[in-house]
């Protein structure tokens, strides 16, 4: 910005009595609107969200900015209006929230650490043993990478320290590489002790775990883990049975069609958006809800292929890894 622009800027400030208390909190069009009012500004050609709305919502427990924006979407469907894409609708709830003080942006790098804990409530009514016809609680142990919010997702049959640390070392193995810092919850598995102030204290045993891959294991430094990372990749944590029938999946497109809010329908069912959204394109453009019915072989036979590529990479890259960590010792 050149000097005399400056000096344009404070004299307007002076004339009419802007301070720069009246600036701090406003986005650089709004503060361009209050001391430029006669300029034309070039109107968005996207319909602008309630963004009050959608910071209400984001303080109730399970929702995450990917269910509002597709809530978003819906609405601009109905209303034949240009919605804007995911990244921007994160960026620019994140301006307006940063503006009015509302929330503390958490910067992420890629690679430096993953939030691990275990997911709330058990998945569905449970594993069911044939035999006696009991059902035994089925846990979801969690790992996030928050940079990119890649997921690891493992269920076992109890929280125990074995488990624990089994699960750790799975997601190491599946994610090809360790971070530099694993952080964890103030669960007992993981952290004796948390002082409000002072050191925390791992248990030997996940501490002997971090030393031997190489990454420190951290307890939160608040109180529990960030939940954004954790809630927006574990969305469709189920408490009913994952194995839905034909006639489930017809009558939740008809609830999607009839206009209930897609927030409300993952939120009831613990559906994924990804999974309603397959669905609801599949019914409505042949009547099956199974995406295979809609293939070609020929399409069929290229996502096979892309899935054994995706396998053979991930080993390749295990293998560099392990081979990483042989050298070092």
């Amino acid at each position: 910005m050149s000097m005399s622009s400056v000096c344009e800027v404070f004299d307007i400030a002076d004339e009419r009595g802007i301070s720069w208390a009246d600036v701090e909190p406003l986005s650089d069009e709004e503060a361009y609107r209050l001391f430029y009012p006669e300029r034309h500004t070039r109107e968005s050609i996207f319909a602008e969200p309630d963004w009050a709305h959608v910071h209400a919502e984001m303080a109730k427990v399970g929702v995450n900015l990917r269910l509002l924006h597709d809530e978003y979407r819906e609405e601009c469907r109905k209303r034949d209006a240009v919605a804007m894409g995911y990244t921007k609708f994160c960026g620019d709830y994140g301006s307006w929230a940063a503006a009015r003080n509302l929330t503390k942006r958490i910067e992420h790098k890629a690679g430096q650490s993953c939030e691990v804990d275990w997911s709330g409530p058990t998945l569905g009514r449970g594993l069911l043993d044939p035999t006696t016809g009991k059902f035994s609680k089925i846990y979801l142990f969690v790992g996030v990478l928050p940079f990119s919010q890649k997921a690891y997702f493992e269920p076992t049959l109890d929280m125990r320290q074995r488990t624990w640390l089994r699960c750790h070392v799975h997601m190491y193995e599946y994610w090809g590489g360790v971070p530099e810092r694993t952080i964890c919850d103030n669960l007992k598995t993981g952290v004796t002790k948390h002082p409000r102030e002072g050191e925390i204290v791992l248990n030997d045993a996940y501490e002997a775990l971090g030393e031997h891959y190489m990454t420190p294991g951290l307890a939160t430094l608040g109180w529990t883990v960030s939940r954004g990372p954790m809630e927006g990749g574990s969305m469709a944590d189920p408490k009913h049975p994952r194995h839905f029938t034909d006639d489930f999946k017809r009558q939740i497109v008809s609830l999607y069609n009839a206009g209930k809010p897609p927030s409300e329908i993952m939120r009831e069912y613990d559906l994924g958006s990804t999974t309603l959204r397959r669905w609801s394109n599949s019914i409505n453009a042949t009547g099956s809800p199974h995406a295979a019915d809609n293939r070609t072989p020929e399409q069929n036979r290229i996502i096979e292929l892309e899935r054994e590529n995706k396998r053979l990479r991930m080993e390749v890259d295990v293998l560099k890894q392990a081979a990483l960590i042989f050298a070092r010792k």
